[in-house]
């Protein structure tokens, strides 16, 4: 069964929970055969970590007591047939840190890489995750982890998605969603996750995608960029990889050297027939922002 530990803790940057503080356990009554679990998460402001754990308890655990309670007002569950859906908003906690904390995200002088709180999901159960972040930094590790669907937003805030190489996804992702306003998203090892279609919605902010090492599936990544950036790192020649994009006059578009033209925008690296079953597929829309694609 889903476990869910959140470690108040200020100043450590650690998932280990031997900490000197009581623990508070939350536990919610209800039916027992469930077979997948939904989970959204809010928070207005906080540096935050999310990572896997190998204990599969049905607990939810919290250190420091400070928090207990309006995280008990702030935590809903429900049941809708075999799915056990969560949600967790944190954004009334941490409401009045948004005025002293926003211009310091913008111009670069909230360097604090601490980490509030953390959370920690077992991996006995197939995960749908929506994660939701108004301002501050977190740090989302899925290594290992059976996520079927896959959502973040990030308002202002900077977020990194990590796979560690040899812990990827235990499922088939049906689709991983990413929406960056003024943020900035960065990933590692992102071929790891297993997602079927990737979709990036960046406004003004900033997003890394790291497709570096080569993928054992394929997979269609569609992006729409308005007034900001995205990197995208791309394997080496031995996967297909085909580019599409449609631009305007008022931004910029780098490509590979090594990537020819095969149609009106369109750009692949592979000079055999494509096998749509093998490749990675890039659909861009551009603004006025700029679009890099790399390779290592």
């Amino acid at each position: 069964m889903l476990r869910i530990i959140l470690l108040f803790v200020g100043g450590l940057f650690s998932i280990l929970p031997a900490i000197a503080q009581e623990e508070f356990v939350l536990t919610q009554t209800g039916k027992s055969d469930y077979n997948r679990v939904s989970l959204t998460f809010s928070s207005t402001y906080s540096t935050c970590f999310i990572g896997p754990t190998t204990d599969t308890s049905s607990s939810i655990l919290f250190y420091n007591n400070d928090y207990k309670e309006s995280f008990r007002n702030q935590s809903k569950f429900h049941y809708e047939e075999d799915t056990q859906f969560i949600q967790v908003d944190l954004g009334k906690e941490n409401s009045s840190l948004i005025s002293s904390s926003f211009s310091g995200n913008i111009f670069g002088k909230n360097a604090n890489k601490n980490f509030d709180y953390f959370l920690s999901l077992s991996n006995d159960k197939p995960l749908m995750l929506n994660l939701n972040y108004a301002i501050g930094d977190a740090e989302v590790d899925l290594s290992d982890l059976p996520v079927e669907r896959l959502k973040i937003k990030t308002g202002s805030a900077n977020v990194n998605l990590n796979y560690d190489q040899g812990s990827p996804n235990k499922l088939l992702m049906d689709t991983l969603y990413v929406k960056v306003d003024m943020g900035t998203f960065t990933t590692t090892n992102l071929h790891l996750s297993k997602a079927n279609v990737i979709l990036t919605d960046i406004g003004f902010g900033r997003a890394f995608l790291d497709f570096s090492s080569i993928p054992d599936k394929a997979c269609n990544v569609r992006a729409s960029v308005g007034a900001g950036s995205l990197e995208i790192v791309l394997p080496d020649s031995e996967i297909p990889v085909v580019i599409q994009f449609n631009d305007s006059p008022l931004c910029k578009v780098r490509l590979p050297k090594a990537y020819r033209k095969i149609d009106k925008n369109t750009y692949t690296n592979y000079d055999a027939e494509l096998n749509p079953e093998e490749m990675l597929q890039f659909s861009v829309d551009v603004a006025l922002g700029n679009i890099t694609f790399s390779t290592k």
